[in-house]
Parts: C-alpha cells; structure tokens; sequence
C-alpha cells in the first residue's frame, strides 16, 4: 500500500511518554501521556538537514533518548519522499529494502526480549506482525523492479531487491510462501533474463592481462584502473544475484524455482570468464551449479549434453595457469623443493644416502656464518584456490559419481586435464594442501573409473609428477591431514595397472609418510583421527596391493627406529640385507621394461 499523496513530506510519529529525567531534554512530565510529532518537512527549502529537524522535532515534543533514531528515520524518508529528485526516491527505496533484510536477519525473540517494558515496545509488536504475516505483494513487486531493470531501473536498486528476495527465501518461517509466490506470476522468466543478462556482461567486460602479459603491456595506471572500473561494474548484482541462487539451491522447492528458471543454459557461459575481476563470482555460481547437480542427477545429465564437462576442464586449466602467472607476477618466481624431476629426485636420494655412509667431516662449519634461512613460500591467491577446488568437485560429480560408468573422461583425450593435474603436482607448496588433496583424489577417480587409462597418463607424465612431489628432503604440500590421507589412495589407484604398480614399487613416495609420522612439523596435522585414518588407508593399500607389502614393512621399521632416536634410545644397526623392491634404479628400470603392456 502506498502512502496518500497529502502524506508525502510528513512526519508522522507517536509515543507514549516513559517519564522521567532525560540527560539532554531534562524532566519528560508524566509517564504514559500520549505525544505525537506532526510535522510538514520543509527540508529542502530551508536548507536544514536531517540531524537538525529530528533534534528540533525532538527537543518541541520531548522525545526520549531510545525513540531519535526512530524519529530521525522518519524525517530523513519525509525528506527524501517529498523531493523531485529521482535519485533521493532510489535512496528512500534502499533505505526501506536494506532496513526489511536487516529486520529479517535480526534474531527477532532477543530484539522482542530487549524492547519489552520499553518505550518502543508498541512499534516492536508491529514490526513482529508485520514480519509474521506473508507478503506475496511484496515478492510480486521486487519481481516488478528486477523486471525493468533494462528500462532503467537504478542497479542499487535491483541489488537491493536481489537482497530482499535472498533474505525471504532464507527465512525459516516464510520460506514455503515465498517460493510459492516467486514460481507463480512469470517470475521465472524474469529472473532467467537476469541470470542471463548478468553473465553476458560479466564476460563482455574489459579485462586487464595477467601475469607477464600485464607487465609486458605497460598500462598507465589511469588506463589500468578505467579498465578494472569497468570490470568491476556488472559485480554488485552478480555478487547480489548468485547470492540468490545460492540461497534457493539449498532447499527443495527453490531447486524446483531453478529448475523452472533453466539455470544450466544460462550459468554455463560465465565459467569460460576469465576476468580476474569477477574469480569469486564463477567461484560461487559452479558452487551452486555442483548443489543443483547433486541434487537432480537429471541435471548432471543435462550438464554434460551442454558440454558442461569440456568447458569445467578446459577452465581448470586456465585457472591453475592464471594463478601461477598472477602468482610470479606478484611474488616472483619460486622454486618448488618437492616438485623435482623422479630422476633428479632419485639423484638427490642417492646422494643423500651417499652423505649418510660416509664418515663425518673434521672441520666443522663455522660459527660465525649462520644457516640461511629458507625463502618464505606464499600461496596463489585464495580467490583463485576456492575456484579450483570448486571446479575439481563438480568435475567428480558430473563424470565419476555413481552411474556415470559409460562416461569418457573429460579432458584425457587432449590432454587439458592432465596438463592441469601436473601443474598442481609440480606446485604443490604454491597450490596448497587443499587444492593437492583434491587433484590427488581425481587422479584415484580418473584410475578408478576407466584404469586402462594408465598409458595415457604416462605419457603425459602424470604419475611421475605426483610421486616426484612426495620425493625429495621436502615432500608434499605444506603439512595437513587432507593431503597425507590422500597418498595411500592415490598410490592404490596407480597401481590398479601393472605399469602404475612398477612405477610406484621403484619411487619412493611411500617414505614420505615416515616424517609425518615422526616429525615436529607434521603435529598439528596429525591431531585427531588423522593417524588413525592414514594407517587405515596404509592398510587397505598394503591388503589390495600385495606387492607392496615390504615396503610396507620397511616403512613400519624406519616409523619404530625413528621414533627410538627421538627418544634418545638406540635402535640398533640397520639391517644390511636390501628390500626387493629397493633395488638398484637399473633394476627398476629393468622391471618396468618387462611390465606387460596395456592395450
């Protein structure tokens, strides 16, 4: 209901006296008097702004302390109702939507607690009602504003009304109403125009370059920020709109509402965005296209007839590309101790156990040269991190998930997955536990799922990436538990061929485990069930794999002899006798030879 046109530019506000004594008004009177404020704003001509007429308005009615925000509020909208000005009505328009989500969000039984027994307790019962009671109008009438949003309605505006709409479908108590209203009345169609719209503009804006590019180009800075000015323009109601979506994903019937709105055929574009300006943007809509897809497998159908799959790789790619780039433009280039060549790891090996047989040195270093200590190694942005993950999840989702058996994997073929998965493996420090984890685990579903593959991962140096990235004085990512549970599954997974079987008996990955087990650095890692679960899957690895089993042993022998000397107790002379699968690395290469073949 809108107000009568003589109430435009009124101040319109009563109370009930709480009595007493005010610090600034001094004595209010008598307690329980009825005060009410009638005033006409004659803001704009008088030139008086807000904060004055309320404390003009205040001190004539005598207004408690508890009730001038409130009668402040209510001259700042008479003000902005009453001028011919467009732009004051657009901001009396976001003060009412922003105020409603503030309200919806609130926790309304602590607010209704406080405000018992005080002076607004009567405008508090309203609001309760007022929020207690359906607003199918309101819903249709925010549907009306993102309507005509190409016919010029201010975009704060629309994002408000993107808010106000998330805030309705993220309310407990109205949710079923308002997911009623919002299929009905052609709402879908407007929110799909949207969705659309949005994206398109996303991908249509300029993009500054990245990396090398962006310090071969040699923008001006005044150049450089019109460029991401730009960028950044389409934002606030994408950020706004895949809130929404985020929100609907994540109940029943707004999954019927996004079901209604097509959201595959209109989300799908913005993954090929490449804009470093709108990474947490794509971040959160494949989010929400991987939710949608769990939950209707109708959907992950959908998804890749759509070539959903090829443009999920294609762009995970591209992201682990961008963000190294983005990364040595920002920090320079680092190099990765863990991430060596097998045959360079191998060398170090050698040398290593060389060092160890060999006598001491008489001379010791000197005191007055102090170790240098390590270079810190900084991770690639956290944007573009959660974006990877997000990626390698919906991938697992739409090509390895329960009756997905006849489905090629994506990106084997020309080699896009397998380019990104090595260069997670050959950065494991800049990518992060996380991000490893996850690549490691779509190595074991891409194993899994078709294991006659091994060839082609071979070829593409795939495997040897990986067990390299656990070789070396340094293994893996950064300490965590994500990332030692994963090494027992991926090495079961390579070894489902015989080639993959060959590869892992002549690495030594497996060693890696012995440090976390017997390290400082690996404590906090190690907390909880991790041990548990890492001695689990060392288990079944060592069950499924019987080749396996002496190094399994051994690495058992080298836990129990280190932690002996971490206790300062002798463990006893190493046992001379060499393992089978330790050979000589010409042995090993003599074994993987005479692997048979896969076809």
């Amino acid at each position: 209901a809108y107000p009568p046109v003589s109430n435009l530019g009124k101040v319109q506000f009563a109370f009930y006296c709480p009595g007493g004594e005010d610090e600034l008004l001094g004595d209010l009177g008598p307690a329980g008097r009825r005060a009410a404020v009638a005033d006409r704003a004659t803001l704009a001509a008088s030139g008086e702004s807000d904060r004055a007429a309320a404390a003009r308005l205040a001190k004539a009615h005598g207004v408690p302390s508890g009730l001038r925000f409130s009668l402040f509020a209510r001259v700042r909208l008479a003000r902005l109702e009453s001028s011919a000005d467009p732009a004051e009505a657009c901001r009396a328009t976001l003060f009412r939507l922003y105020a409603f989500v503030v309200l919806l969000q609130v926790d309304r039984a602590a607010a209704e607690g406080d405000a018992r027994g005080g002076p607004d307790e009567s405008a508090e019962a309203a609001v309760a009602a007022f929020l207690a009671a359906d607003q199918p109008e309101l819903v249709a009438e925010l549907f009306r504003a993102l309507r005509y949003e190409r016919a010029g309605v201010p975009k704060e505006v629309v994002e408000a009304c993107l808010r106000a709409l998330a805030a309705l479908a993220g309310d407990r108590a109205r949710a079923a109403s308002t997911l009623a209203a919002m299929r009905g009345g052609g709402h879908p169609a407007i929110l799909a125009a949207l969705v659309s719209s949005t994206a398109r503009r996303l991908i249509e804006a300029p993009r500054a370059p990245v990396g090398e590019a962006l310090t071969a180009a040699n923008l001006p800075k005044l150049e450089l920020d019109a460029i991401n000015a730009d960028a950044d323009a389409p934002v606030p109601i994408a950020d706004a709109l895949v809130a929404l979506l985020s929100t609907l994903v994540t109940t029943h019937g707004g999954c019927l509402f996004l079901r209604d709105v097509s959201l595959l055929p209109a989300l799908l574009p913005l993954l090929r965005n490449r804009n470093p300006r709108h990474v947490h943007v794509v971040s959160h809509a494949v989010h929400v296209l991987e939710i949608f897809m769990d939950y209707a497998s109708q959907a992950a159908a959908a998804f890749r007839d759509l070539g959903g799959m090829q443009i999920v790789v294609q762009r995970l790619k591209h992201e682990a590309e961008d963000a190294l780039a983005e990364h040595a433009a920002t920090h320079g280039p680092q190099v990765e101790p863990s991430a060596a060549a097998p045959s360079e790891s191998e060398g170090a090996r050698g040398a290593s156990e060389a060092s160890a047989a060999s006598p001491p040195s008489a001379s010791p270093p000197s005191p007055s040269s102090p170790p240098e200590k390590p270079a810190p190694t900084y991770l690639v942005s956290s944007t573009r991190r959660v974006l990877l993950k997000a990626l390698m999840r919906a991938l697992a989702l739409t090509n390895f998930s329960p009756g997905t058996n006849n489905v090629k994997v994506a990106g084997l073929e020309d080699g896009s997955l397998c380019a990104a998965l090595n260069l997670v493996f050959r950065n494991p420090r800049l990518f992060g536990a996380g991000v490893f984890s996850l690549a490691a685990n779509l190595l074991c579903d891409v194993m899994n799922h078709e294991p006659t593959c091994y060839p082609e991962l071979e070829k593409q140096e795939v495997p040897q990436t990986f067990l390299a990235a656990w070789e070396g004085p340094d293994p893996g990512p950064s300490p965590s538990a994500d990332a030692l549970c994963c090494l027992p599954n991926a090495l079961g997974a390579l070894c489902l061929s015989p080639l993959g079987l060959a590869r892992v008996k002549k690495s030594g990955a497996l060693d890696a485990l012995v440090a976390a087990f017997t390290s400082r650095a690996y404590q906090r890692a190690m907390h909880g069930e991790t041990a548990g679960a890492i001695g689990g899957n060392i288990d079944e690895l060592l069950r499924h794999v019987p080749d396996l089993q002496p190094a399994g042993v051994r690495f058992a022998i080298d836990v129990l002899r280190r932690l002996l000397e971490v206790g300062g107790m002798d463990p006893g002379p190493p046992d001379p006798e060499p393992w089978p699968d330790r050979a000589p690395s010409a042995a090993g290469d003599a074994e993987a030879a005479a692997a048979p073949r896969e076809t």
